[in-house]
């Protein structure tokens, strides 16, 4: 059996369900950064006060909204359209960095659930 990076976290991953985080410290960065060059998985288990659990699962990162925009070196000066816009997390994205965003999405339940994302996020605004 191979060893693994773990992430302990205080919430449990659902199977197939995706979870998006923010991470933010380095130590964590730098796993995400290696998982992602050597297409590998990490551990995730459930940690709270009472300390960290002994059973957890794998994860595999499937999505980095923020690199993707880094890539793109999107300034506030840009416009991001994103064509099936899903629950917006892209434009959302976008929108915090200060660039004219639009999303595009035929799925009406989608559509709104974008435009709730939008109201609860600081410094965006939905139409």
């Amino acid at each position: 059996m191979s060893d693994i990076p773990l992430f302990p976290l205080n919430v449990v991953l659902m199977p197939g369900a995706p979870l998006p985080l923010h991470i933010f410290e380095e130590r964590y960065k730098q796993m995400v950064n290696e998982c992602l060059e050597q297409e590998d998985e990490f551990g995730m288990v459930f940690a709270d006060e009472s300390g960290t659990r002994e059973v957890g699962c794998t994860a595999k990162i499937v999505e980095l909204v923020e690199k993707m925009l880094d890539l793109a070196k999107v300034t506030p000066n840009d416009l991001v359209m994103d064509l099936g816009s899903g629950d917006g997390r892209n434009i959302i994205a976008a929108a915090k960095r200060g660039a004219r965003s639009i999303g595009v999405e035929y799925n009406a339940d989608m559509v709104e659930l974008s435009k709730r994302n939008a109201a609860n996020t600081p410094n965006t605004a939905s139409s």
